[in-house]
C-alpha cells in the first residue's frame, strides 16, 4: 500500500513538472546544481526594507563587503521540491547568479532569507558550517509552553 502511494504521489509530480511554467525573461536559464529543483509558478518579486536590513546584516557579520543588494534577483514560487527526495524547501538559491527563489510562504521569513542570503554573500559557506551558526537568524517558530 505504502509503495502505491509513493508511486501515485511520484506520477502526480511528474505530471505536474511537465507542465510548461511561464517564467520571466531572466528566469529562461537555470544554474547548473548538484541536485535538480523544480518550482511552480515562480514571479520575479521586489524586495523590501526588511531584505536589504537583514542583507546588510549578514554582510557584516560575514565581514564580506561590496556585493550590491540590487543585483540580487528575488522571486516567489508557490512551491519549491528537491527532486531526488521530493523533500519541499522554503528557499534556493543561484550559484553562478544572484538570484533568490523563495517560497511565497517564507518569503518574508528573516530565518529564510538570512539562510538563502548566507549563500548568496558567501558561496564557500556550508550547511551548519560556522557562518550559518554565527550569523543565520533562527527561523520564527511558536514556542511551547
Amino acid at each position: 500500500m505504502t509503495r502505491y502511494i509513493w508511486v501515485l504521489a511520484f506520477t502526480l509530480l511528474s505530471a505536474c513538472a511537465t507542465v510548461p511554467i511561464t517564467t520571466p525573461e531572466p528566469m529562461q536559464q537555470q544554474d547548473t546544481a548538484t541536485w535538480a529543483v523544480q518550482w511552480w509558478n515562480p514571479v520575479v518579486r521586489i524586495p523590501n526594507t526588511m531584505h536589504l536590513f537583514i542583507y546588510n546584516m549578514m554582510e557584516t557579520c560575514l565581514g564580506i563587503q561590496g556585493r550590491d543588494f540590487t543585483d540580487i534577483q528575488w522571486v516567489g514560487a508557490d512551491w519549491i521540491l528537491r527532486l531526488a527526495d521530493l523533500v519541499p524547501l522554503s528557499g534556493v538559491w543561484g550559484e553562478l547568479r544572484q538570484i533568490l527563489i523563495l517560497a511565497n510562504s517564507h518569503f518574508n521569513n528573516p530565518g529564510t532569507v538570512s539562510h538563502e542570503l548566507i549563500h548568496v554573500i558567501d558561496p564557500t559557506a556550508e550547511h551548519n558550517g560556522p557562518e550559518f551558526q554565527k550569523c543565520e537568524i533562527e527561523p520564527l517558530m511558536p514556542t511551547s509552553p
